[in-house]
């Protein structure tokens, strides 16, 4: 016996519940983004196990996504958008499959709009949905706000009409361009070599900083040899890619604040060196500090050169805010020496 299509009263209450779950997806990844990745596709789940059509609807769902994908990849290649990463984060790729989904069914009252308004929905909410994105700092615009916004309101008014025709299409058959379009480009965009690799240090270990659900930094540290102890061991290289812009204003209060909590004694010389040093960060930036030998430093962002510390006391307490036995982030600093206390 084959199953009949289900009917249109009953596919209603399907499309108001796979809207709500994409909304709810939306909310939670753009301000989670990873941290809250598993409750993001506990609802996906949930969203295709009540799917009428999913037998038809997942491959025009996945044209979507992947088409979708491959866009934000060449905005992120040319500058467009920022990330933590050269290639788009997965809590993004998670949110496209959901957007791809619900363009089948929650959305699919779209397709009967004419062409005019379908561009018009694009524009706005194509545009918007980005802008909310910058103000939950899970993206970071790479150029002006303003040219920003028109480009990506120019780039919907076109593409959401594509999508929908795409939604479409029942009897697809995947087309395998897009696909080594999207592979070839994250292939393209993995992040080279680090520069404390280059110069004969080796990854120590790893740790990412979040408060709550924020997540703010990620770090690395890397030495000479993976038996690293601080202050003893040098030289090493510690870099933060931050995932959230801050100004230096921020991250100064934040650096003696630490000091303080550390019990230091904060000399004048201190606070002046680094607020001349510290740069602002954008969602992306790299800032590493790398202590040489004799406990002198050098600082970059994004493998520029942006100051030098010829203080040892100094490079010693900049770096103790993350290495000292006495950080107020213990288990952050275990990660950070590869699981050693």
């Amino acid at each position: 016996m084959v199953k009949s299509a289900p009917s249109k009263s009953a596919v209603l209450p399907y499309s108001l519940i796979n809207l709500i779950l994409f909304k709810l997806s939306w909310v939670v990844l753009v301000a989670g983004q990873e941290a809250w990745l598993a409750v993001a596709a506990l609802l996906q789940l949930g969203s295709l196990w009540l799917h009428p059509q999913i037998a038809t609807a997942w491959r025009p769902a996945l044209l979507i996504a992947t088409t979708g994908m491959a866009v934000d990849q060449l905005l992120v290649l040319s500058g467009v958008f920022v990330f933590g990463s050269p290639m788009l984060p997965l809590w993004l790729i998670v949110l496209w499959l959901a957007f791809g989904l619900t363009l089948t069914l929650g959305l699919r009252f779209l397709q009967i709009l004419p062409l005019w308004a379908q561009s018009g929905i694009g524009a706005v909410c194509g545009a918007g949905s980005y802008q909310a994105g910058v103000y939950f700092d899970a993206v970071s615009f790479g150029k002006s706000a303003g040219l920003t916004l028109l480009l990506l309101a120019l780039l919907w008014a076109l593409l959401l009409p594509v999508l929908l025709r795409m939604s479409r299409l029942s009897n697809l058959q995947m087309p395998r361009t897009l696909l080594v379009l999207l592979l070839t480009l994250s292939i393209g965009s993995l992040p080279k070599q680090s520069l404390a690799e280059e110069s004969g240090l080796q990854l120590v270990g790893h740790s990412s900083y979040r408060v709550m659900f924020w997540h703010v930094y990620d770090a690395r540290l890397y030495a000479s040899s993976i038996n690293f102890r601080f202050p003893e061991s040098a030289p090493f290289q510690l870099s933060l890619e931050y995932k959230r812009g801050f100004n230096k204003q921020q991250i100064l209060g934040e650096t003696l604040k630490q000091w303080q909590q550390q019990g230091l004694t904060i000399p004048a010389h201190w606070k002046e060196t680094m607020e001349i040093l510290l740069p602002d960060v954008r969602a992306g930036d790299q800032v590493s500090l790398h202590v040489d030998g004799d406990y002198r430093a050098v600082m970059t962002n994004n493998g520029s050169v942006i100051g030098r510390i010829n203080d040892p006391d100094l490079s010693i307490a900049f770096a103790g805010i993350w290495l000292a036995e006495n950080t107020t982030h213990p288990e952050f600093r275990e990660r950070l020496l590869g699981g050693k206390r």
